[in-house]
């Protein structure tokens, strides 16, 4: 039953995955820069840290980490994870409707999953708790994107005595290297008093794209395209605020190594009956008819499909009291995924002229409330940022979740002392 239930959620498919943190969300869009960024997150709201890490390391689930993790279960759970690799390059140009130009090459993989407790007791605890009823397990589902995107485009801005304005237009282009999305729309499940039968309901869709040919060329499975908008307010009295629409795309995978799954059907399993263990009659494909691969082979099709990404809107507003002390705030949502409107603040401080402290809470996406400390030393026109919003869980894993951690570096050019970097939230796909 474990089996069944696990080929329903294909958890396994993020097993490659032991990363996601939060994206530094503002590009570096008003100065000339190249730069390498990285970022790590991987947390949820109700499940603890402790039962995450030992999944995803494979380490023995005891009855203990489980039944406390089932004790804080809400109907629906959430749960997320997310790592980027990022290269970035703007430079000035001189153009009629642009004055400069900004390039980019980044990796990312977004897990997104929602669960209910039900779902959850019978993948991890087994159906034998259920014997009698019929349960509910609706409104499930796993998002797992795996991408690539070169990204290309331009800043415009405008001046005045007390006001900056800075606009950004940037296209992109989507490499798609690996795609699963299982949604349960509704599903029911009745155990028999007795364990004898089980009799279940589903209705489900899955969209599924990996190469797992010998081809060398492995990583380009689909193609598509998008847009960035970005815009920024600058005044003379310290006020900032800047907006940003991101990944409003697409990726069209292809036919070669896709497959859909369209479901609506009961499956009912009573199991074998065998009198002599020693004298088995049963073929092999009936020893294995609680294979659902079996099951949903009449569902199953090699089809291309098209995906939308799921875009984002973020807002930051901050006020520079000085040249020393700066406070912002903001939030961000992303389409289509589990993860709940983000929120945060932070506090800027430069300590000395070469480094800045910036403590942030945060409460939303993939966590409840956080706290954390981000670090920036720069060298002439070398800068570096590293830190993490998640050091509360870090200090109190029984109160606090999430885990996660980013690196960037970055050379700036023609002696610009002002970063647009801020320092917070998630850049999800």
């Amino acid at each position: 039953m474990k089996k069944i239930l696990l080929f329903i959620l294909l958890i396994t498919c993020a097993l490659n995955i032991k990363a996601q943190n939060k994206v530094k969300w503002m590009n570096d869009f008003l100065e000339p820069h190249i730069a390498f960024e990285t970022n790590y997150f991987i947390g949820s709201p109700t499940i603890s840290d402790d039962f995450i890490n030992s999944y995803f390391d494979g380490d023995f689930l005891n009855d203990t980490i489980k039944n406390e993790v089932i004790s804080k279960l809400n109907t629906y759970n959430i749960f997320g994870a997310y790592n980027n690799f990022k290269l970035s390059f703007t430079r000035p140009i001189e153009l009629s409707f642009a004055d400069h130009f900004h390039f980019a090459i980044e990796n990312r993989n977004t897990m997104d999953l929602r669960v209910n407790d039900n779902l959850f007791k019978l993948v991890f605890n087994g159906n034998e708790q259920f014997a009698g009823e019929e349960i509910e397990i609706s409104n499930n589902h796993l998002y797992y994107s795996g991408f690539s995107q070169v990204k290309a485009g331009f800043i415009k801005s405008f001046y005045t005595t007390r006001f900056d304005h800075t606009f950004a237009l940037i296209g992109s282009i989507n490499i798609g290297t690996t795609h699963n999305y299982i949604n349960i729309n509704n599903a029911s499940l009745l155990t028999a008093d007795n364990g004898t039968f089980i009799d279940s309901k589903l209705n489900a869709e899955v969209l599924w794209a990996k190469n797992n040919s010998d081809e060398k060329i492995k990583f380009i499975n689909g193609l598509g395209g998008g847009i960035d908008l970005f815009y920024h307010f600058e005044c003379d009295r310290g006020n900032n605020f800047s907006l940003a629409v991101n990944d409003i795309g697409f990726i069209h995978w292809f036919e070669k190594h896709s497959t859909t799954l369209s479901t609506d059907t009961s499956i009912y399993f009573d199991g074998l009956q065998i009198d002599d263990i020693l004298n088995i009659s049963a073929t092999t494909d009936e020893l294995n008819a609680d294979s659902l691969k079996e099951t949903f082979k009449a569902y199953t099709s090699k089809s291309a499909f098209t995906t939308k990404l799921p875009f984002s809107i973020q807002a930051h507003f901050s006020h520079d009291f000085n040249d020393k002390l700066s406070v912002g705030a903001g939030f961000m949502h992303v389409s289509s995924l589990a993860a709940k409107p983000f929120y945060f603040a932070d506090l800027k401080y430069q300590v000395f002229p070469f480094l800045q402290l910036v403590p942030n809470v945060s409460y939303g996406a993939y966590s409840k409330f956080a706290a954390g400390m981000d670090l920036v030393v720069n060298f002439n026109e070398y800068y570096c940022y590293a830190g993490s919003d998640f050091l509360t869980s870090f200090l109190n894993s029984d109160k606090f979740t999430g885990t996660g951690f980013y690196f960037k570096i970055v050379k700036k050019f023609n002696g610009y002392e002002k970063s647009s970097f801020r320092p917070s939230t998630i850049d999800m796909p």
